[in-house]
């Protein structure tokens, strides 16, 4: 009961702070874009997804890097743009003109780094004092990292952070014994343990990892019901293609569905307005890629057509099913009929594929959204056992007859927001009647959002 009295209040507050409430309306679902801007990088870990050295390897121009920013700042949606690579700091007059670019926006920055640079806690100072603005500094450290760059640099460089007022995250990735080996790299960092915070991730089965490190190695686990974290933080790489996430999709061949578009060919904006809206994209967001392989899986079936597929037990993590999904030629082709079939619906459509057409989507024709809302609205109050008599619709207004069923409709919405209203005991929060029926509104419409997510 206090949660329905919460929403309440909290749906009046926010229609005097002039908030809007529609559904599906919220924030663009990725705040932050990477950034690589470079492919090079000065060592070569052999846990690599992306194959990095200092001999190959392009780099942003500095004008696309420019253009980039503004477009980033122009298009609202994204607040953080974070720089990596490869080594980022290899290119330090861009990263330096970036993030100084960024600062001018109003946009928060992240840099990511092996620390290299960081020989001794006065060259850190030195090197990260003309981007004493940036937000956060990244350093990447573990068994993979410290065959090229000692545990000191990483020191010197978190207390150069703290000096600088720069927050700073250790980024750790790990083999099949996360607990030891993380756990290792804490105990030789426990000196400056008050002055940074660890992000980790296991070692995916990518780029130079799939040579030189046993995959028996590999940490393994249960992804029957993971959403992929990843999917929040779009990268652009240097030949200007936007990819869905910062990791193993950069690498694969070919077109996939993971590569959004190319800025050197049309507006940042325009990418990120179809990421936001593709179909595929949304249904992974929403139901992760189980949900995915299992719509696949049942179109295979509706076309008689037969799929052969790796086993789950035998993939290491989301990524290797990600993979499958997206670049397997006969899984993207029942995907795509997925979707057809989705779009081809019709008013007709059963309730549950209507609303599953709206989550995937994002939204109807106005006409076939009302009819989604106003249904829902009839099932919930039939569910409470709600019901219309004869008799009422014939009160409501004779010559209305013919709009009967309509009628019948709109009382039994009428009840159950009624009902709602009851329910959050509003009559005894606002005596009022406008107050009272502005808050059963909006009480209805919070309903409403929840119902069709």
């Amino acid at each position: 009961m206090k949660e329905n009295l919460s929403s309440a209040e909290n749906l009046l507050n926010d229609v005097f702070n002039n908030k809007k409430h529609r559904i599906d309306e919220g924030q663009f679902y990725a705040d932050s874009l990477g950034v690589m801007l470079t492919e090079k990088c000065n060592i070569r870990c052999r846990h690599c997804m992306f194959s990095s050295d200092s001999n190959n390897g392009a780099s942003f121009e500095w004008d696309t890097l420019a253009g980039l920013i503004n477009e980033i700042y122009e298009s609202g949606c994204v607040k953080k743009v974070r720089f990596t690579g490869g080594e980022p700091f290899l290119e330090i007059e861009k990263l330096y003109r970036g993030i100084t670019l960024c600062n001018e926006l109003g946009l928060k920055t992240t840099a990511g780094t092996n620390a290299y640079w960081a020989y001794s806690e006065k060259n850190a100072i030195r090197m990260l004092s003309p981007i004493s603005n940036l937000t956060e500094l990244h350093i990447s450290t573990d068994s993979f990292h410290q065959e090229f760059v000692p545990v000191e640099n990483v020191k010197n460089a978190i207390l150069a952070c703290h000096q600088l007022k720069i927050k700073c995250l250790v980024r750790i990735a790990y083999l099949h014994d996360p607990v030891s080996e993380i756990g290792a790299i804490e105990e030789q960092l426990k000196d400056v343990q008050e002055l940074y915070q660890i992000n980790h991730q296991p070692v995916l089965p990518s780029g130079r990892a799939t040579t030189q490190i046993d995959r028996e190695l590999i940490y393994a686990y249960n992804i029957e019901n993971v959403l992929c974290g990843g999917l929040g933080r779009l990268l652009v790489t240097p030949d200007g293609r936007v990819f869905a996430c910062c990791g193993p999709a950069v690498c694969w061949k070919g077109d996939h569905h993971l590569c959004h578009g190319n800025i050197r060919h049309e507006r940042l904006d325009v990418i990120l307005q179809w990421a936001e809206r593709d179909p595929v994209m949304r249904m992974l967001r929403r139901w992760g890629h189980i949900r995915l392989l299992e719509l696949i899986q049942r179109q295979a079936t509706i076309e008689n057509h037969v799929l052969i597929m790796p086993s789950i037990s035998e993939m290491t993590g989301i990524c290797s099913l990600c993979e499958y999904i997206f670049t397997d030629a006969n899984a993207t082709w029942l995907l795509k009929r997925v979707v057809q079939d989705m779009e081809d619906s019709t008013p007709d459509t059963s309730m549950e594929q209507v609303v599953d057409y709206l989550r995937c989507t994002g939204g109807f024709a106005p006409a076939l959204q009302e009819v989604a809302r106003r249904q829902l609205a009839v099932k919930a109050a039939g569910e409470r056992g709600l019901a219309v008599s004869e008799k009422e619709p014939q009160l409501v207004f004779d010559a209305w007859r013919k709009y009967e069923e309509y009628l019948e409709d709109s009382l039994l919405i009428f009840k159950f927001k009624q009902a709602l209203a009851s329910e959050a005991k509003l009559e005894k929060i606002f005596t009022d009647p406008q107050c009272r029926e502005a808050a059963i509104e909006l009480l209805y419409a919070d309903w409403l959002a929840g119902a069709v997510k």
